[in-house]
């Protein structure tokens, strides 16, 4: 199984200008469809520009793949073989996408075959990268205050809990607001309608985190994620999860 440090020279290289060309393309020729789409032409060209490039790298033969898109089966390594699994989240935030908003990304990651997460790559569609490796290097400061905290629940519930608070639409982008310290902690609540749990490919932007120094709750029930909360110290987690709708 390959270790961070073996991930890291191969994800650092993937073709973040590329991914973004194509889909910054894409999103401006959507601007005639006048159309809010589920799932876009941008996720599978992104999925493919990625594919193809693990397909050619060092890595290529021992990894299964999950993605929030359809993969090709052809494209899958025998599961006996496999050593690893590359998950793809190839454009997170497609309703903002479709509105022609910034708050979109690209989520790359990988996790050993028990199900943990050992690397995350995140792309923000300002050009910017946070990653496993990128954290190590940029420890968090000695903040403790809650006070701007993004709050998420799937939209069902718009109760102000905090003097700043954000809910932002992508995963992705309220990842690197945390990255950068400008959110103090992150909680997403069970949701009572619609989407009731956090896929995996959701949760990518978690390993970067995660190696920067901030804690991670994630609520498991039936073996899905159904909760998650994110701050600096085990005691803000607790305020977090104090909260109820």
């Amino acid at each position: 199984m390959p270790t961070p440090n073996n991930l890291a020279p191969i994800f650092s290289q993937l073709p973040s200008q590329q991914l973004l060309a194509v889909a910054k393309d894409i999103q401006l020729r959507l601007l005639q469809d006048n159309r809010n789409y589920d799932v876009t032409p941008a996720d599978y060209a992104v999925q493919r520009i990625i594919l193809d490039y693990f397909a050619q790298s060092d890595l290529a033969g021992t990894y299964r793949i999950s993605s929030e898109e359809i993969v090709d089966l052809s494209q899958q390594v025998d599961s006996d073989q496999a050593t690893w699994e590359l998950i793809i989240d190839p454009l997170d935030g497609t309703h903002a996408f479709c509105r022609q908003e910034d708050t979109w990304g690209v989520m790359v990651g990988a996790r050993d075959l028990a199900g943990k997460l050992i690397y995350s790559w995140n792309l923000v569609s300002t050009g910017d990268i946070y990653s496993s490796t990128t954290a190590a290097r940029r420890p968090l400061s000695h903040r403790t205050k809650l006070e701007r905290v993004d709050v998420y629940d799937y939209g069902v519930n718009q109760t102000q809990f905090f003097s700043e608070q954000t809910s932002y639409p992508a995963a992705v982008w309220a990842g690197w607001q945390l990255y950068q310290e400008q959110l103090d902690g992150l909680i997403w609540l069970p949701s009572t309608a619609g989407k009731k749990i956090y896929p995996d490919y959701d949760l990518i932007f978690l390993g970067a985190l995660e190696a920067q120094g901030w804690q991670v709750y994630r609520k498991r029930e039936r073996g899905n994620v159904v909760q998650i909360a994110v701050a600096r110290t085990e005691e803000n987690i607790m305020k977090l999860l104090n909260i109820r709708v």
